[in-house]
C-alpha cells in the first residue's frame, strides 16, 4: 500500500516537472496556478521572445521556406553552437493546420505511399528539416501549449538543464539535491503512516531567443 500510494505521488510529481519545463521552452516558469510568473527568462536575460507566423490560411504559402526562415532565425540565437536538429511542439489546431494545408499535402503524395495522408498521424513527422509533433500534455481542460501555437527547439544543444534543490531536513543540509525525496512517519499509537513526498526542481533554458514560438493565421 505504502508503493502504491508512493508511486501516485511521483506520478503528480512528474506532472509537475512536465509543466514546469513546459514553461521553461515557452519562457516564463509558472506556478501550479498556471498564471502567477515564477520566472520571466526574456526579463531575467535582457532579451525578447522570437517568433513566426505560418499563413495556413493561404493555400499558396510555401510552408518549407518559411521552415528555412525559421530555422534561420535559431541559427541567428545560437550563433557558432552546434545542434543536433530541430523539434516543434505543436497545439492542435497548429498541427492540424499543417497537416492539412495544401504545399504539405501535396509534398507527402508520393512519399511512403501517401502514408501521411492517409493515417492520424499524431507520432509526428519530418517536414522541412523540422521533426513536428502534436503535444497533448494537459491538466484538466488545461492545455500545456495552446492550441493555436507551436515551439520550436533546438536539440542537442545543452541550453536546456533542470537542477534540484535538496528537501528542507537537517540531513540534507549541504548536499546535492535529488529528483525526488520520500519519508514515512508513524503516527500517535501505531495508528497508520503519513507519507511526504517532495521535489525541488528548477528547468530553464539558456537561451531563450533560441526557442521560437509559433503563430498561425
Amino acid at each position: 500500500m505504502v508503493n502504491q500510494r508512493l508511486s501516485t505521488m511521483n506520478a503528480n510529481h512528474e506532472v509537475t516537472l512536465e509543466h514546469l519545463r513546459l514553461g521553461a521552452i515557452k519562457g516564463q516558469i509558472l506556478d501550479s496556478d498556471g498564471s502567477s510568473v515564477i520566472y520571466d527568462l526574456f526579463q531575467e536575460f535582457g532579451v525578447s521572445q522570437q517568433t513566426h507566423t505560418f499563413k495556413f490560411s493561404d493555400a499558396a504559402t510555401d510552408v518549407r521556406i518559411q521552415c528555412v526562415k525559421l530555422r534561420r532565425k535559431v541559427d541567428q540565437a545560437l550563433g557558432a553552437q552546434p545542434y543536433s536538429g530541430l523539434r516543434a511542439f505543436c497545439g492542435a489546431d497548429f498541427y492540424d493546420a499543417l497537416v492539412g494545408h495544401d504545399y504539405v499535402k501535396d509534398a507527402y503524395h508520393r512519399y511512403q505511399d501517401s502514408a501521411l495522408l492517409r493515417n492520424d498521424p499524431k507520432s509526428g513527422f519530418r517536414f522541412g528539416d523540422i521533426d513536428w509533433e502534436e503535444y497533448r500534455g494537459q491538466v484538466g481542460d488545461i492545455p500545456f501549449i495552446k492550441a493555436d501555437e507551436a515551439y520550436v527547439i533546438p536539440e542537442g544543444t545543452g541550453i536546456f538543464r533542470t537542477w534540484f534543490a535538496p528537501a528542507d531536513f537537517i540531513e540534507t543540509v549541504n548536499t546535492i539535491g535529488l529528483p525526488r525525496y520520500a519519508k514515512q512517519k508513524i503516527l500517535d499509537f501505531d495508528k497508520g503512516v503519513q507519507l511526504h513526498t517532495q521535489s525541488n526542481p528548477l528547468p530553464i533554458c539558456l537561451k531563450p531567443r533560441a526557442v521560437i514560438k509559433c503563430t498561425m493565421n
